[in-house]
């Protein structure tokens, strides 16, 4: 298969609707590693006349659908290859796969996954267990590098967790052999990492009261502006009206639960990532800012 100038272009567009991470109905590790998404190689050329792209060729999937120009540096990391080398290392590590959470897009050049391990949990409370994760992020449009990154979800409700501040992500760009001794190096950090920010992120904010009128007046924007410095401002410029209020109202559930704490405040920003927003982007984005508000609320 030679993919055109012409083709390529067209493609681009059509790209853009199936690149859209979608939900896999699979929780199961082995048969994520599994899935039929390999990627590969096709000459690249100007036209119909086939007049050859010397410097650059094309990525193709499975089926032969373009995906996106690379130079002859790009090496493929299939997304299971990426699984099965990060399967050898947990092994190695002894930590055992639990469940998973599994985004692909339709032409399989993205993917995000999560995986959540049962052995490597952490009580914020009597009751109240958070268990680590891992997301693997990897994309074949020249978007992204291989990326690993720490996680974390809250058992009783589902929610999603972005762990900040505790760990850089390991990331692998696709210009070379996958570095098994520093992804060797990132994994053995992950469990006091975890428990860092289990312990001085997130149990502050059960410590922290916090009521109705006080968790709707911080995720409120003032009628005078506060400093783009400020975290603050990071806060209302990542929320609009409507999920500013969709996040408030949910807080008295879980104030309910919980206690009039941050940490029913920041159970509804997980909350709303979690089970209400309408792409992987969009709930990645509110994991970020359910940090933000944490760090403005034991402040």
């Amino acid at each position: 298969m030679n993919a055109t100038t012409e083709q390529m272009s067209a493609a681009l567009a059509a790209t853009q609707a199936r690149t859209r991470l979608m939900p896999v109905d699979i929780s199961e590790w082995d048969v994520a590693r599994s899935m039929p998404m390999d990627m590969t190689f096709a000459p690249l050329s100007f036209d119909e006349t086939n007049k050859a792209v010397e410097c650059h060729r094309a990525v193709v999937n499975e089926v032969g659908e373009f995906i996106a120009p690379v130079s002859f540096r790009y090496t493929i990391i299939q997304h299971k290859d990426l699984l099965n080398q990060l399967t050898k290392h947990l092994t190695i590590l002894g930590m055992t796969p639990d469940s998973i959470q599994m985004h692909l897009s339709q032409n399989h050049t993205r993917m995000r996954l999560r995986v959540f391990f049962t052995d490597n949990s952490k009580e914020i409370t009597v009751g109240d267990t958070i268990q680590l994760g891992i997301e693997v992020i990897n994309r074949h449009d020249r978007s992204s590098s291989a990326i690993l990154k720490l996680v974390a979800k809250r058992l009783a409700c589902t929610n999603g967790m972005t762990v900040s501040d505790t760990l850089d992500s390991f990331s692998q760009w696709h210009t070379g052999e996958w570095d098994g001794e520093e992804l060797d190096n990132w994994l053995l950090t992950t469990t006091d990492a975890f428990a860092s920010f289990i312990d001085n992120q997130m149990s502050p904010l059960l410590a922290t009261p916090m009521t109705y009128a006080q968790f709707g007046k911080l995720l409120t924007a003032p009628d005078e502006p506060v400093s783009e410095d400020d975290p603050e401002a990071d806060l209302h410029r990542g929320l609009n009206k409507r999920t500013t209020k969709r996040i408030i109202n949910r807080f008295q559930q879980y104030a309910d639960e919980l206690g009039e704490n941050a940490w029913a405040g920041y159970n509804a920003f997980t909350h709303f990532a979690s089970h209400e927003t309408s792409s992987v982007e969009q709930s990645e984005r509110i994991e970020k800012l359910a940090n933000t508000f944490a760090k403005l609320a034991v402040a």
